[in-house]
């Protein structure tokens, strides 16, 4: 009886510990957007949507949030940050680890930053488990020596992250619903 009672009260303790850490990651998170976006509502419903990104992924708030502010830090616009999370979240779920969501999202990050598209990023989603390349010879029409050719193209920024993202959440974003 004991044992049983100590077991049952290990499980509340842990299960309140992990509710307090939730509603502190929440209280920060809704400060943190509050002062970025220089609005309370705009952060609210941010905070909300991340918070239905962790909701059907296997990746928790936290992850999902950490992945969004690295977009944002690379300078993509919160208004595009969903957008992007849904394609980084749909691939990250798919390969089932905790660094795909970095990497991911630091690749795309790196290409906005760039202002165009180079093979390092592409070899970056590559390693990823992200189908990059096929995906862009798809969605922009590319033939094999363009794509070996990426950096000479110099295709845009945003043309290539909406191709890549619109590819990957074609391939992935079941796994989402």
């Amino acid at each position: 009886v004991s044992k049983t009672f100590y077991s049952s009260l290990n499980a509340i303790r842990n299960a309140t510990d992990a509710v307090w850490e939730f509603s502190n990651q929440l209280e920060y998170a809704k400060m943190t957007y509050t002062n970025l976006f220089g609005d309370a509502s705009l952060a609210n419903e941010f905070i909300n949507v991340l918070k239905d990104f962790a909701a059907v992924t296997p990746f928790s708030f936290k992850q999902a949030e950490q992945a969004a502010k690295r977009l944002l830090a690379y300078g993509i616009e919160y208004k595009n940050v969903m957008y992007v999370m849904q394609g980084v979240l749909a691939a990250a779920t798919v390969q089932g680890s905790d660094t795909a969501i970095e990497s991911i999202s630091r690749a795309i990050g790196q290409i906005y930053t760039k202002g165009r598209l180079m093979n390092e990023e592409m070899r970056q989603l590559a390693e990823a488990g992200i189908p990059a390349y096929e995906i862009l010879q798809e969605k922009l029409g590319l033939t094999a020596e363009q794509l070996r050719r990426l950096g000479d193209n110099a295709i845009p920024a945003h043309v290539a992250i909406n191709a890549l993202i619109e590819g990957i959440y074609e391939r992935f974003g079941s796994t989402l619903e």
